[in-house]
């Protein structure tokens, strides 16, 4: 198969649709399919090169925002991924167009469809477009907290407009995947039929990550212990409550280090957050190669998932479980799906500091219960969350497509 996958993000960035989008690519070029990948440009990079043996095509890209919304650039780069994915598709004939993300990714897709509908469109629902833009917005009296079905009736336009163009893509997509129940039941309640939905549950590859892996030369850079997280540094990502939460856990138990990879929107205020909570050791990497996030992981006492968005099962998270660290996350519906409270991880309401501090606490100082957490959660990883079964799944819907009426 000839196979186009779209995503806002992509190696070297990381985080979110683009980690998961270069591990099915790599997976999918192994296989033997010809993969292309459609993404936004970055420094240093062609418009068209080989990356890791995959074609790679970088669009023009204005920066989205600082802090800030603004429709404009969003327009522009929208228009720039659609003009690249629809040069692609025609010139390539492919198969199958993939889109990793629910916000310019999908844009990218729908644009394509409506010019080229001959391959078989797929949507990966695995984060919330209205809820991201209320989440950069910040309208007066709204809380990420509230959840992805509380932003759709929010009365700002932009918001109102990112609503419908979910609904659009719903209804042009020839199917939806998402990699939760929660996120299956969203898209029945905004009326994506049955039909057209597809649960995909994300997987890890639990070679790469695993608890063999040595991590000391890492550890041996960062002041012990080491809490880790990861992602997107978006505002529903919730890093600003991990930071709040360590400056009390430094009050109690010394000196801890606060590793945080990923880049994004959001980089500069949690800088700013961690200097003005006095935070000594807080340390933001960038975007790191995904090859080296298992040895951040072997390197790390425990890691933090404290994000706000109620839909899927972030991917870092997977990876720390398959790398038998104790983890901590927020109570969300995707992660509650599948995380049992004090045995495959720990668990604490979303935007709750003292909760969040209390369990880093007690994991960084009761090594038996993160042992016996670490340990569970690598096990789970292995039941249900191999990647080799999610690949299956999405292959299975691949050849559904081409073969549909």
């Amino acid at each position: 198969m000839k196979i186009c996958l779209i995503s806002r993000t992509y190696p070297p960035h990381i985080g979110g649709p683009g980690s998961t989008a270069y591990q099915v690519s790599e997976s999918l070029r192994e296989m033997g399919h010809r993969i292309f990948i459609v993404t936004q440009s970055a420094i240093g990079r062609k418009f068209h090169e080989k990356y890791d043996g995959l074609d790679v095509f970088r669009a023009p890209f204005p920066p989205l925002h600082k802090g800030t919304f603004n429709f404009l650039p969003w327009i522009v780069g929208a228009s720039s991924l659609s003009a690249i994915a629809l040069y692609v598709v025609r010139k390539y004939d492919v198969d199958i167009v993939h889109s990793m993300d629910v916000s310019l990714g999908a844009i990218a897709g729908s644009v394509s469809h409506k010019v080229a509908p001959r391959p078989s469109y797929l949507l990966r629902y695995g984060g919330d477009f209205p809820y991201e833009v209320a989440c950069l917005l910040k309208p007066e009296g709204w809380d990420p907290k509230k959840g992805v079905e509380a932003s759709w009736n929010l009365p700002d336009f932009r918001i109102k407009m990112a609503y419908s163009l979910q609904i659009h893509h719903s209804k042009i997509y020839d199917f939806m995947l998402p990699n939760t129940k929660h996120g299956e039941r969203l898209l029945l309640h905004m009326g994506v039929p049955p039909h057209k939905i597809r649960l995909v549950p994300y997987g890890v590859n639990t070679e790469m990550f695993s608890p063999t892996t040595d991590g000391r030369e890492l550890k041996s850079k960062f002041i012990s212990p080491i809490i880790l997280s990861g992602g997107r540094m978006d505002p529903w990502k919730g890093f600003d409550v991990l930071l709040k939460a360590v400056s009390i856990v430094q009050e109690d138990l010394g000196s801890v280090s606060v590793v945080i990879l990923g880049e994004g929107h959001d980089k500069n205020n949690l800088q700013k957050l961690a200097s003005g909570l006095g935070i000594a050791h807080a340390h933001f990497p960038g975007a790191v190669r995904h090859d080296m996030i298992p040895r951040f992981l072997a390197a790390a006492d425990v890691f933090v998932s404290p994000s706000f968005s109620n839909i899927g099962f972030p991917n870092i998270l997977l990876e720390a479980m398959a790398s038998g660290k104790p983890i901590i996350s927020s109570r969300i519906p995707g992660v509650e799906e599948y995380l049992e409270h004090l045995k495959t991880g720990v668990l604490f309401q979303s935007g709750n500091i003292e909760e969040l501090a209390h369990h880093i606490k007690t994991l960084l100082q009761d090594q038996k219960t993160s042992r016996k957490i670490g340990i569970n959660a690598r096990r789970l990883t292995l039941e249900k969350f191999s990647w080799d079964k999610m690949m299956e799944r999405l292959l299975a819907v691949y050849d559904e497509a081409l073969n549909r009426p």
